[in-house]
């Protein structure tokens, strides 16, 4: 199941909506139903009661009436939303109510929440990055708003011989809708520099436009070389979300587009090319949105999915069990035994623990957020003992699509 919170200017002047699908195991979904919260305070036990209104129509009985409640809760695998205070406490309900039941929050909205932490200016803690894309997002205001700008643009493209393209609009309920944004600036970066060098028309932009005065930047190389590296940046984090909003299940997936995420970003921030305003607060807003959305049912997904086994020297097929901490280990387990029916109890945890201790992997060295070193991982699996089908997986930092 997938809910989604919206508003509509046209419905009944703003009132809020909630969208109710059913996702198929297999891709796809089906509409369900449109709930109005009305006055209700939409706080986590209403999302709860929400979501039991949304199976009573999923799970029909065999009756006449086909909206009837049935017992067969089984068949529903799990609940997909958004990663709000509110939503968080209604999957924490549910996860107590049907422990069988895999709760998960939308990484699809997650990357987005990481998307807009780097593109938006928020005080003394933004990121470097936010400024230069502070522009981007100027240009196509002023590109929007003002006729003067997108005549006098249009003339200079096509006095360059260059095809008359436009700049899309800064929308902002679309994700990562900024970057789509960029590639339209840095497309027209030609036609864009000559016309802000041009000293006759560009005072006729700013006469039209109040906005424009802080375009000038537009004229500095230094600006161009800024937004090519912050667009290096995004660029895997935009293909992550449009791949994950595709309604396929990749719940396996997740974990390892994590992982990519933060090494992508890590060699971004310790490349010597980049400049070194623009990596301020980076590398902190990936640490603080993978630890606010990580869940324990990651971990259980990427060591049962086979698209993620390891072949070894005995050619058998096994769960990649290096490429997790101690901790992700235990959170797998804990998922296991839940998802089974089995009473994940304390002294199991610790049983579990202690298995793992008695491994011949000695003490996993883990980086700063958490994730095995790779000079740890190579030097316990060697390389010609492990083969993977890397075409198979998902890992948005070049752009691989899952089979």
């Amino acid at each position: 199941m997938a809910s989604d919170g919206w508003k509509k200017k046209a419905a009944n002047k703003g009132e809020p909506l909630v969208n109710a699908v059913a996702l198929k195991p297999d891709g796809g979904a089906i509409f369900l139903d449109v709930f109005r919260p009305g006055s209700q305070i939409k706080d986590g036990a209403w999302i709860a009661d929400v979501h039991e209104e949304m199976f009573k129509k999923l799970i029909p009985t065999d009756g006449d009436d086909p909206l009837a409640y049935a017992d067969q809760v089984g068949l529903v695998l799990g609940v997909v939303m958004d990663n709000a205070a509110a939503n968080s406490s209604g999957m924490n309900l549910l996860s107590e109510k049907h422990p069988e039941w895999v709760v998960v929050g939308c990484q699809a909205h997650a990357l987005n929440l990481l998307f807009k932490d780097l593109v938006y200016e928020c005080g003394e803690g933004s990121a470097g990055t936010a400024s230069i894309m502070q522009v981007v997002q100027t240009i196509s205001l002023v590109y929007g708003d003002c006729f003067v700008f997108r005549d006098h643009l249009a003339q200079v493209q096509k006095e360059k011989n260059l095809r008359v393209k436009g700049i899309r609009s800064h929308v902002p309920t679309r994700w990562a809708i900024l970057y789509l944004t960029a590639l339209d600036v840095l497309a027209c970066k030609e036609s864009l520099r000559a016309l802000v060098e041009s000293i006759d028309r560009w005072a006729a932009v700013e006469a039209a436009s109040k906005n424009a005065e802080s375009l000038h930047v537009m004229r500095n190389y230094e600006f161009w070389l800024k937004l090519d590296s912050v667009m290096l940046l995004l660029h895997p984090i935009s293909d992550a979300i449009h791949q994950l909003e595709s309604d396929r299940p990749l719940l396996s997936q997740v974990l390892p587009m994590w992982y990519a995420l933060m090494d992508h970003a890590r060699e971004w921030t310790l490349d010597p090319c980049v400049d070194e305003s623009l990596k301020a607060e980076v590398w902190e807003c990936f640490k603080r949105r993978y630890h606010r959305h990580y869940q324990d049912i990651w971990a259980a997904a990427f060591l049962l999915d086979p698209i993620n086994f390891v072949v070894c020297g005995d050619d058998v097929p096994r769960p990649d069990f290096l490429a997790l901490t101690k901790s992700q280990l235990v959170d797998a387990m804990h998922v296991v035994c839940r998802l089974a029916h089995k009473a994940a109890s304390l002294d199991a945890i610790n049983l579990v623990k202690k298995e793992l201790n008695e491994l011949e992997i000695g003490d996993l060295s883990e980086d700063a957020w958490g994730r095995p070193c790779k000079a740890f991982l190579e030097r316990q699996r060697g390389d010609a003992a492990i083969s993977r089908d890397m075409d198979r997986i998902v890992v948005p930092s070049v752009g691989k699509r899952r089979n």
